[in-house]
């Protein structure tokens, strides 16, 4: 007599950029098997299609922007999913009006069953503009920061010595410039709007600061990391006679900065990613403009607004920094993946019986920039290291449904 079939609330977990969210939604994946879901992660679109196959699930929303979010979210909602999201730009955010308008339309509000906070900087913003969803509003901290804690560093040190072997004690250099210099082309008309003027400004500032580092330290490797909407062309051709500096942007921010010497940026993320790992930070804000400067960022580490105090910096890296001031920003306890799946279990989801996805290939333009490949192989390593971590040995079924699209379950079921 054959056995039922499992039954298993299923958790969708979309990704639209694979080097910034892959590694914390796999980290919550591995916390979400053992609490018995069923997980189908992969490329956004694809698992937007499987959720419609497979039939209502937690449908994970990332953050969008308004018109992206309104398509997403209404499409789950159509499907009969539960929805809930956690915005991967509720972090920073330079104007809480804008973030509202941009991010948080008020017509999806009453389709979110629950908004997960990275701090109280954004729980504050969101309730003040809808006191409604107070009660569903919470503050959970991201699975992002949590793989900055000590105890997961571990799933990066080998990947932090290749690159430690290849470059030395490198200069890392994170941009965020996709306003002027994105991945479709320059932006020509950037000069007629301020923002746009403003990031146009930055970026060739900063590469006055990258070919003047190169000179200054013509021994050491500079190594230029684009944020992952911006172009790289742009900087190869513009760096090639620097044979000191490279240009890439595969692999995740975490390893990058581990194996860094000393970090520099200008209102990214990633400044406050290596104050975590301790890594030094140098902000470099050649000019300002308090209508666009990313405040909280460029706290982070020590402030240069010169080449020669930068320079003098990258020469005498500052001490660790405390990160007291992230605390109004950033749930730091505890991990978010213990916060939110206990709020995932009261949610009145039925479980489904277990069927398999099989997703049609979706051709979409520019579809390997955000995304260019995720392998079984990759999906596999990571929960195997989180093992290790956790002193377990997991028994994962994990499926290829489709092109970057995974379905996986515990136990083998």
């Amino acid at each position: 007599m054959r056995s039922a079939q499992p039954m298993k609330k299923i958790i969708y977990l979309p990704i639209e950029i694979k080097a910034r969210e892959l590694d914390a939604k796999l980290l919550f994946t591995y916390y979400a098997l053992h609490k018995g879901y069923r997980v189908i992660i992969g490329e956004q679109l694809m698992v937007e299609e499987a959720s419609i196959i497979l039939g209502p699930g937690i449908f994970f929303s990332k953050g969008y922007s308004e018109r992206y979010r309104r398509r997403v979210v209404t499409k789950a909602h159509r499907a009969n999913h539960t929805i809930v999201e956690l915005d991967e730009e509720g972090f920073i955010f330079h104007d809480p009006s804008k973030y509202i308008k941009e991010r948080m339309n008020e017509k999806m509000m009453p389709l979110i069953a629950q908004e997960y906070c990275w701090g109280h900087y954004q729980q504050d913003t969101i309730v003040q503009a809808y006191p409604e969803v107070v009660n569903r509003c919470y503050l959970t901290g991201n699975p992002r920061f949590d793989l900055l804690k000590k105890k997961y560093r571990s799933l990066y040190e080998a990947k932090a010595e290749v690159l430690q072997e290849q470059y030395g004690d490198f200069i890392l250099i994170n941009t965020r410039f996709a306003l002027y210099n994105h991945f479709r082309g320059k932006n020509k008309t950037a000069e007629d709007t301020d923002a746009a003027a403003y990031i146009q400004k930055l970026y060739f500032a900063f590469l006055k600061m990258v070919k003047a580092l190169s000179i200054q330290f013509p021994s050491e490797k500079i190594v230029v990391r684009p944020h992952p909407s911006e172009g790289l062309q742009s900087y190869k051709k513009e760096l090639a006679s620097y044979k000191n500096v490279i240009v890439r942007n595969d692999g995740c921010s975490t390893e990058w900065i581990t194996a860094s010497r000393v970090v520099i940026h200008n209102g990214c993320t990633t400044g406050i990613e290596a104050v975590l790992l301790e890594t030094p930070v140098i902000s470099y804000v050649p000019f300002e403009d308090a209508r666009y400067d990313v405040v909280l960022p460029n706290s982070a580490g020590v402030k240069a607004s010169s080449l020669e105090e930068l320079i003098y910096y990258v020469e005498h890296p500052g001490k660790k920094k405390r990160t007291r001031f992230l605390n109004p920003y950033y749930q730091q306890t505890p991990y978010a993946h213990e916060a939110i799946l206990p709020l995932l279990s009261e949610l009145p989801v039925p479980p489904s019986p277990f069927k398999n996805v099989q997703v049609p290939k979706i051709r979409r333009k520019h579809f390997k920039h955000r995304f260019p490949s995720l392998k079984i192989e990759e999906v596999r390593a990571f929960l195997k290291s989180v093992d290790q971590i956790e002193g377990r040995e997991s028994i994962i079924r994990i499926k290829e449904a489709a092109t970057h699209l995974f379905d996986l379950s515990i136990n083998g079921r």
